[in-house]
């Protein structure tokens, strides 16, 4: 890469592409990486889709660094396990665990999965609870002592512990619908 970006200053130095440059040497083949060619028309185009306040008549070769760097950091991983088999493995069980972790987020830890009114109703049926530690804090401030609890704003003050609350019930819930659609069945004596 450092050869591609010395061969591109030299020939550009440090003035902006001319679009006569671009349009005559757009098809040609500018780097290789992995076995697979990299054409000047590529990294026009990455340019215009992930740089779009630069306008192709300006671009320089430090747009062309951006884009060799993004291939490369693109391309690391599969280099890597070509090299290390065994980085292939390890990073396909990190890539397991960030699907996991992804999958409870948007299924158990995400506020915004669960309905409101299902939040709202856990919290009406467990209210005292939150009445309880709302007073406390009130008992301490001796300003607030007589001022009479809006449900409502309750509620809003509590959302997060309230959610926080519930995500064991939603994680079981979350659980058993796996478990259904996907008939697991576990075996707890074989797993000593």
């Amino acid at each position: 890469i450092d050869k591609v970006s010395l061969t591109l200053s030299s020939e550009l130095g440090d003035s902006n592409w001319s679009q006569s440059y671009t349009e005559k040497t757009k098809d040609e083949q500018f780097l290789v990486i992995n076995d697979k060619p990299i054409l000047i028309s590529d990294a026009l185009n990455w340019v215009s889709s992930n740089l779009p306040d630069i306008d192709i008549d300006e671009l320089s070769v430090s747009h062309i660094r951006s884009y060799t760097d993004y291939l490369i950091e693109e391309s690391i991983g599969e280099i890597t396990a070509d090299l290390f088999p065994e980085f292939a493995e390890t990073r396909q069980q990190f890539y397991n665990g960030l699907l996991v972790f992804k999958i409870n987020e948007m299924n158990i830890w995400d506020p915004e999965s669960v309905d409101s009114a299902r939040i709202r109703e856990y919290f009406e049926l467990n209210i005292d609870q939150y009445i309880a530690s709302t007073d406390s804090i009130e008992e301490s401030d001796s300003l607030n002592q007589d001022i009479e609890l809006d449900p409502d704003q309750l509620f809003t003050q509590n959302f997060f512990r309230v959610f926080s609350d519930m995500q064991p019930i939603i994680e079981e819930e979350f659980n058993q619908k796996l478990f259904k659609k996907y008939q697991i069945k576990l075996y707890p004596r074989r797993i000593r």
